[in-house]
């Protein structure tokens, strides 16, 4: 082989080299999302299987309303922890930080950096864009991924969250709904969806009811009272 040859191919190397270091991002994907009802406390958790993915620096992730007509971005500022193999990261809300259960975030969104009717979210621009449905609000469960895409569909099922960040701690988390009397959903309204679970609880008696407004173990006119009382006000 010429001495011309070996600089060739030692140039290829070099530059094969230095495009793997630069392309060496886009394997995460999204893994678990979370809110409670009131959008302050949110995580997103993404993964890889793979080495080499720590140089996400000037990445972003955005996440676009179902109707496309809000986004919020957020772009990183720091590479991840390294190696990556079998790594997570979180990406979370002050909230999160500051709730017991949680684990130190890897990065910080704004407050309802998700919509928690659902939309897309995509990490790149163009890595991955997926469609999630309406995120659970009772402060327990969160969405988790099933099958990995670079697109949607995306797969998920409610379960309990268990975000983990790039040091591998592991947390959990309740952020008990907010006591708003009359939204039956913890959805912050008070509306027809409400009273459509009310009239499902009407003449029933026990301990724990929702419907039960005045707490006398009973859902009967007395709480009809109470429950039009709010109708249509938003909860505080």
């Amino acid at each position: 082989m010429t001495k011309r040859s070996l600089k060739v191919l030692a140039v290829a190397a070099v530059l094969c080299g230095a495009s793997s270091a630069h392309g060496a991002f886009h394997l995460w994907r999204f893994s678990e999302i979370y809110s409670d009802a009131s959008g302050n406390v949110q995580f997103i958790e993404m993964q890889t299987t793979f080495a080499g993915q720590q140089f996400i620096t000037g990445h972003t992730i955005k996440c676009t309303n179902a109707g496309g007509t809000l986004s919020n971005t957020f772009t990183f500022q720091a590479n991840t922890c390294s190696p990556t193999n079998n790594k997570r990261i979180i990406v979370a809300t002050l909230g999160f930080a500051a709730t017991a259960g949680s684990v130190t975030p890897d990065y910080t969104i704004p407050a309802n950096f998700l919509f928690k009717e659902g939309g897309t979210l995509e990490f790149g621009p163009g890595q991955q864009v997926i469609t999630y449905p309406a995120l659970p609000n009772n402060g327990v469960d969160s969405r988790h991924a099933t099958v990995y895409t670079t697109a949607a569909p995306y797969n998920f099922t409610v379960a309990p969250n268990n975000p983990t960040n790039c040091a591998g701690a592991v947390g959990s988390i309740i952020v008990p709904p907010p006591n708003c009397e009359g939204d039956l959903n913890n959805d912050g309204q008070r509306n027809t969806a409400d009273l459509t679970l009310f009239l499902g609880q009407f003449g029933a008696s026990g301990a724990g009811l929702p419907g039960d407004l005045n707490n006398d173990g009973m859902v009967n006119t007395a709480d009809l009272t109470l429950f039009l009382g709010r109708f249509g006000t938003p909860c505080p």
